[in-house]
C-alpha cells in the first residue's frame, strides 16, 4: 500500500486507490436541520478524490464505506454535481457498503458505482466499513469506520491530525471528508500510524 496526502491508499492490485468516509451530503443534511456549516463540502473532497487519483495513477476506487452521510442530504444538486464529476473521471468504482449508506442504490446507480455488499475479499484482502472480529488468520484487512486521528504536543495547543492506523491485523484508512471529525485512537503492540500534514504523509 502507498499512503498518500490525500487521505487515500493506493493498492497495487490493479492499481487500486482505497478512499473511506466521504460522507456526500452531510453537509445539505445538516443545512436541513437548521446547522449552519459552509456549503459545498463535496466539491473540495471531489476535487481532492480527483487529485488523489490523478497523482497515483489510480485504475479503479474502490470506497470502504459511507459514501453517503444519510437520505436527507441526497439532493438533487448534491446528486447531480457528483454525476457530472463522475463523467470526468469515468474509471470504474466499487463501494463495500458502510452503515451511513442507507438508500444508497439511487446514488450509486446514478453514479455509475458497483455495490459489494458490506465485505468483499480480493486476493487475500478483506475489505469492510467498520473492523471485525473475524478477519481469519490468512488475510489482512483494510477499512474505515473509525476516523483516526492523533494528537500532536509541543507547542502551545495540541494539533489533531487525520491518520492512517496500522495494526498488525488491520489497517484503518482517514475519513476521507474533512468535515468529519477525527477520533483519537489506542496505539496497540505493533502498530504503527501514519499523519497527513501539510501535503504528505509522515511516521508519528
Amino acid at each position: 500500500m502507498t499512503l498518500l496526502p490525500q487521505r487515500a491508499a493506493l493498492w497495487g492490485v490493479g492499481r487500486t486507490l482505497l478512499v473511506a468516509d466521504l460522507h456526500l451530503g452531510k453537509c445539505e443534511t445538516l443545512h436541513g436541520a437548521g446547522v449552519p456549516v459552509p456549503g459545498g463540502v463535496h466539491v473540495e473532497a471531489l476535487a481532492r478524490l480527483g487529485d488523489a487519483i490523478r497523482v497515483s495513477g489510480a485504475q479503479r476506487v474502490l470506497i470502504l464505506g459511507d459514501l453517503l452521510h444519510a437520505p436527507a442530504g441526497n439532493t438533487k444538486a448534491m446528486i447531480d454535481g457528483v454525476a457530472a464529476w463522475r463523467a470526468t473521471f469515468p474509471l470504474p468504482m466499487q463501494l463495500v457498503e458502510g452503515n451511513h449508506d442507507r438508500r444508497v442504490r439511487e446514488a450509486a446507480d446514478a453514479w455509475n458505482i458497483d455495490l459489494l455488499g458490506a465485505r468483499h475479499l480480493e486476493q487475500g484482502v478483506l475489505f469492510t466499513h467498520a473492523p471485525t472480529a473475524d478477519i481469519g488468520e490468512s488475510v489482512y484487512a483494510w477499512c474505515g469506520h473509525l476516523h483516526p486521528a492523533i494528537k500532536l504536543h509541543g507547542g502551545r495547543l495540541p494539533l489533531k491530525l487525520a491518520c492512517f492506523h496500522l495494526t498488525p491485523r488491520v489497517g484503518v484508512l482517514p475519513a476521507f471528508s474533512r468535515l468529519t471529525s477525527g477520533a483519537g485512537l489506542r496505539r496497540g503492540p505493533g502498530d504503527r500510524v501514519f499523519a497527513i500534514a501539510e501535503g504528505c504523509v509522515v511516521e508519528a
